[in-house]
């Protein structure tokens, strides 16, 4: 893990008032500790810029119907892996083809706005 913290902007699901991942299920962010990637699974999204991190919110929201979508600041390790991945590696994603602004973190603490 990187040891030098950045800012950035993390797209989450608000649900029962709980702060999920935009994309995977059973990922809960918090105000208050550090959330790392599930066993097995790659580092995690953030967004360096503001507005790409909105305008992706807006395209989930749009996507799914849902207006749970909030943007929230945030400080993360970067990661040095070079994509995302799921569980299985079935679903895996370079960084270079991931949406513009967007970083990938080893950790993610969410900020009180």
């Amino acid at each position: 893990m990187s040891r030098k913290v950045k800012l950035g902007w993390k797209v989450v699901r608000v649900c029962d008032k709980k702060f999920c991942s935009s994309n995977i299920s059973n990922l809960e962010y918090s105000f208050n500790r550090w959330t790392k990637p599930l066993a097995g699974w790659g580092p995690l999204c953030v967004f360096t810029d503001r507005n790409y991190a909105r305008a992706f919110a807006v395209e989930m929201t749009l996507w799914t119907s849902m207006k749970c979508y909030r943007t929230v600041r945030c400080k993360y390790f970067p990661s040095e892996e070079g994509a995302v991945w799921d569980k299985d590696k079935i679903y895996v994603v370079s960084v270079l083809s991931l949406p513009p602004g967007k970083a990938l973190a080893s950790a993610v603490k969410l900020l009180k706005q």
